[in-house]
């Protein structure tokens, strides 16, 4: 017998959801991905509190499969890297490999070392996001920004504005921008974050 505790609600709408839980980043904590109808997955960090997961990024490592994916996590070849393997409305599997080294890379990284803001929040004109961090970073991270259905509406390069500052000041055009919520992503040395914004009239 099962007890319910509780429904976790994407931060997207989405019509299908095929959830896996498999330990990405290697904190000991399970993460959670949601394959939607659109074809691309949700991934959200586990979280220390029970039940709880971190919201981290629309689209997965770039994925899309089309129609109805539904992610799986294996180490087919035994190099040592998780490959993803990807089931389609179509029935058939898409194939992802993992390269090694990437996961011992990213099981290093941790959310302290970077973080992304953005502000101010809400905004109405422009909102300034700033990328911190303590690392030296070989070249300019690229922030993207998505709408609430996963399209991305806008990307550039960030420029650094001081010792482990890194910046970009976006002014979308307001007659063109709807009003609503927004993701920001950036992400460097295999690690992303992505943080929510809302724009206002």
């Amino acid at each position: 017998r099962f007890q319910f505790r509780q429904r976790i609600k994407p931060e997207l709408p989405v019509q299908y959801s095929a959830p896996a839980l498999y330990d990405w980043n290697r904190d000991g904590l399970l993460d959670l991905f949601i394959g939607l109808y659109e074809g691309h997955i949700l991934y959200y960090e586990g979280s220390a509190t029970p039940d709880s997961f971190i919201f981290v990024e629309p689209e997965f490592a770039g994925i899309n499969v089309g129609v109805h994916a539904k992610p799986a996590f294996a180490d087919l070849n035994g190099d040592g890297a998780m490959d993803v393997i990807v089931g389609e409305s179509a029935g058939g599997l898409s194939i992802y490999k993992g390269i090694p080294g990437n996961a011992v890379a990213q099981s290093r990284m941790t959310p302290a070392s970077f973080e992304l803001q953005a502000y101010p929040n809400p905004f109405h004109t422009q909102v300034r996001i700033a990328l911190r961090t303590p690392l030296e970073l070989t070249e300019a991270p690229t922030v993207t920004i998505f709408n609430l259905l996963g399209a991305r509406v806008a990307e550039e390069v960030m420029r650094r504005s001081g010792s482990g500052v890194w910046t970009f000041t976006w002014r979308p055009a307001a007659a063109a921008l709807a009003p609503g919520v927004y993701f920001i992503k950036t992400g460097m040395q295999g690690f992303q974050q992505i943080r929510k914004i809302l724009h206002v009239k």
